[in-house]
């Protein structure tokens, strides 16, 4: 599903470190419509060719035209599911919700064990904000298949934004069981543990997720946030810096070392003050509602 990263505050030494929230409501939104393999079981190429050329539309932009390509296959094979997984999801990025989830629900009609269905109409159900519905859409899944990876990292997204840690930490760690390179549940839980306190498993995270992907920006912002949750500042200004290197434009990493900049400025006179306007004033010409660089920079205006 669509990446959409819900960004949390977590308490530190220095007042709030901006730390990002759950990333992905799927590991991989687009491995939940059919892929194309399953269809044209008769041997018909041409309609895994129709299928790949509808996801190439899709990651263009290209809605209707990818439409176009699903209809052209439910012609061909108006009983498979995945035919209708895809034109769902092909809806659903146009934002046509109530068709998508149409689809989806003919998908399951089809095949009432059809993981993908079930995960899909679940999101769409948590886009409606209709979170007891999305909830007992995954537990079906879950019940048809209770190993699925993806079936329990989206149910631990689903716990972790409703604030249900307990059971969002399960899920996450269940994925890892089965899969221990899954770089998002990998982030999820390292984030849930820093905000949680508890540095020593949250540590051995993240060094797993940057080991797996270096130039992960949230995570060396996250891990900036881990240090400064011990206060360990120079350490935690180090890594946001080092998340800077990476994407000079996150917003969150140019705010912690604004932050921790100030506190730093007022407690040994190492920061200028002029460096913390201007990247304050740089995070708002990025992010210009947002509250904490504006109160900050209002604060640090008036200061001697």
């Amino acid at each position: 599903m669509k990446e959409q990263p819900f960004e949390v505050a977590g308490t530190s030494t220095l007042g709030t470190t901006r730390t990002p929230g759950p990333v992905g409501d799927i590991a991989s939104r687009h491995g939940h419509a059919s892929s194309g393999m399953a269809i044209g079981r008769d041997g018909d190429f041409r309609a895994a060719a129709l299928v790949r050329l509808g996801f190439r539309y899709l990651d263009q932009g290209m809605g209707e035209e990818a439409l176009l390509c699903f209809r052209r296959i439910a012609e061909r094979e108006p009983n498979n599911p995945d035919v209708y997984n895809n034109l769902g999801y092909a809806h659903e990025r146009l934002d046509r919700l109530s068709a998508a989830l149409q689809f989806y629900r003919k998908a399951l009609e089809l095949d009432p064990a059809n993981i993908e269905a079930l995960i899909n109409i679940a999101h769409i159900r948590d886009l409606e904000g209709n979170y007891h519905e999305a909830l007992a859409s995954y537990e079906a899944a879950l019940a048809v298949a209770p190993e699925h990876v993806d079936v329990h990292f989206c149910l631990g997204v689903l716990y972790d934004r409703y604030d249900m840690f307990d059971e969002a930490i399960r899920h996450y760690e269940q994925v890892l069981t089965r899969a221990p390179q899954h770089v998002k549940a990998l982030f999820n839980l390292s984030r849930l543990f820093v905000q949680a306190g508890n540095s020593a498993p949250a540590l051995d995270l993240l060094r797993r997720l940057l080991a797996l992907e270096p130039k992960h920006a949230n995570a060396w912002n996250l891990l900036g946030a881990l240090y400064d949750e011990r206060g360990e500042i120079e350490t935690a200004r180090q890594t946001w810096k080092r998340c800077l290197d990476i994407d000079p434009f996150h917003i969150e990493a140019n705010l912690n070392l604004a932050r921790s900049g100030d506190y730093l400025g007022h407690k040994t006179g190492r920061e200028g003050k002029q460096e913390i306007i201007d990247r304050l004033e740089f995070v708002l010409s990025l992010d210009p509602g947002n509250p904490q660089a504006r109160q900050l920079l209002e604060r640090v205006a008036r200061s001697d």
